[in-house]
């Protein structure tokens, strides 16, 4: 299937040597970030919590680009334990990590009177607490090399979307502010 950004005048090695994790590239949009990142010649570390789903798209992934440039890490995003292991394969795997896509998500659905706080628990770990994770886990080295990129992929919302959006707006703060922090260095935030 071709893809959408080899129309967009680019160049299919723009990205060669660089290594960039997806989270949450198990399906979805962060497959289809995947797919254009290994198009444009990164490194691609699957980061996924569903381990058929991870080992679905490394698979297809390794099909499409080669099996060097593309690694499966069984990742839960808002477990510090997780995300170190994360970073540590992928370092092994890849030398360095100059980006990384906060992809993953879980949407909980309901009015905030009627959400339970369990539900709310759930949307924070993944949708707030991982990426103050990844945060604090992969920047320390970008900085230090002077190089890299931290996105979020953020959304505002409205009614019944509370217990999501809540967690996923404040990732336009968090990005926000780490951008005014890394405002002396190469290494760039936003969402």
């Amino acid at each position: 299937m071709s893809l959408l950004i080899s129309q967009l005048g680019l160049k299919p090695d723009a990205l060669h040597g660089e290594t960039v994790i997806v989270t949450g590239a198990g399906g979805g949009i962060g497959y289809e970030a995947a797919r254009a990142l290994l198009w444009l010649g990164a490194n691609v570390v699957i980061a996924e919590i569903h381990q058929p789903s991870g080992r679905k798209a490394e698979v297809a992934l390794e099909q499409e680009f080669g099996k060097e440039r593309v690694l499966f890490v069984a990742t839960d995003v808002g477990d510090e334990a997780s995300v170190k292991n994360l970073y540590t394969l992928s370092v092994l795997a890849f030398d360095k990590v100059d980006a990384v896509i906060n992809n993953a998500t879980i949407a909980v659905l309901g009015e905030v009177k009627d959400l339970p706080i369990e539900e709310w628990d759930r949307s924070y770990h993944v949708n707030l607490r991982g990426p103050v994770l990844m945060a604090r886990t992969f920047l320390p080295d970008m900085i230090k090399r002077n190089h890299g990129v931290f996105a979020c992929v953020s959304s505002t919302g409205t009614a019944f979307l509370g217990g999501y959006e809540t967690f996923k707006a404040a990732q336009v703060h968090l990005a926000n502010t780490l951008d005014a922090e890394l405002e002396r260095t190469n290494v760039n935030a936003y969402t």
